[in-house]
């Protein structure tokens, strides 16, 4: 009864303005100001780029990484005026992913060599020690409260690390059965969330090292996680047309948002903002806007 009280439309599904307009009209959230209309600005320069792998935004850094198949080394831009200027360099062909631990001042650059090498920040740039896996790793998080670093690999596994003595802590070789595309803290809790082409997402509690719960819904790979601690609600993208928003305590989906022609590469929250950005394979970037909910 309730889901046909949202689906004013009848059209089977339900859309965010439906859901959030059923709360307005029963008293359950506020009126809200549309989200702020964006804008391309111009590029005085491009990033030039030969075979396009992933682009990585580190925020703390302020750099964005450009993993180019056709280079031998990872290219790190700096924001300058209305475009991005090259930065730095960094060695290593076939990379899959990079991150920057802020408590260690390391970038680490994973590649197809099942090696991960780190450099420090606070050394010019020096090379550190060489973390060897069992596979490829292609994803990475940092749990602050744990003091820990995850990764995710090509074949399912999830791998803990601890950064200051560079050892691995504990793996879970089964984690999943096939590429751990992403993985998110849940802040302000103990769990850890996990993505992978098996359509799984998997929460895992850090303090166990056990799963804790799974997030049942998606029928295809999922590609990305985003979590918004200020909204309390966890969002996954991937090669379904429509990101899933979860409420990660309750193992529930809140509501599904429709309106890109084809999978999804990534999804992102603004901080600060009260909405939400999704990219496609194809089409449009989308924003969406939301409003806190108390569950």
């Amino acid at each position: 009864q309730m889901f046909a009280e949202i689906d004013i439309n009848n059209s089977q599904g339900v859309t965010w303005s439906e859901f959030l307009g059923y709360l307005i009209k029963n008293g359950f959230a506020d009126a809200y100001e549309p989200i702020t209309k964006y804008v391309p600005l111009p590029m005085e320069e491009t990033i030039p780029v030969r075979k396009l792998e992933r682009l990585i935004y580190l925020p703390k850094l302020d750099k964005l990484a450009v993993l180019d198949a056709k280079d031998h080394h990872v290219r790190l831009y700096r924001p300058v005026g209305k475009g991005y200027e090259l930065y730095r360099t960094l060695p290593g062909s076939n990379v899959l992913g990079i991150t920057y631990l802020e408590d260690r001042a390391h970038v680490l650059v994973s590649s197809i060599d099942a090696k991960i090498r780190t450099y420090d920040t606070n050394m010019h740039w020096r090379p550190g020690p060489v973390l060897t896996c069992p596979t490829a790793q292609i994803s990475f998080t940092y749990a602050p409260i744990m003091r820990l670093l995850y990764s995710g690999g090509i074949t399912g596994a999830i791998h803990c690390w601890n950064p200051w003595s560079w050892k691995e802590k504990i793996s879970f070789k089964h984690a999943h059965k096939d590429i751990v595309t992403d993985l998110k803290v849940i802040t302000n809790t103990s769990l850890l969330g996990s993505a992978s082409l098996d359509s799984r997402i998997i929460l895992w509690d850090m303090m166990t090292g056990h799963s804790h719960t799974e997030l049942v819904g998606h029928q295809k790979g999922v590609l990305s996680l985003a979590y918004s601690s200020e909204f309390r609600i966890l969002v996954s993208a991937g090669v379904e047309r429509e990101p899933f928003v979860w409420n990660p305590t309750a193992n529930s989906i809140l509501f599904r948002l429709k309106g890109h022609p084809s999978p999804l590469l990534a999804v992102e929250l603004l901080d600060g903002s009260p909405g939400r950005v999704s990219g496609a394979q194809s089409g449009p970037v989308r924003t969406w806007a939301y409003r806190r909910l108390e569950l």
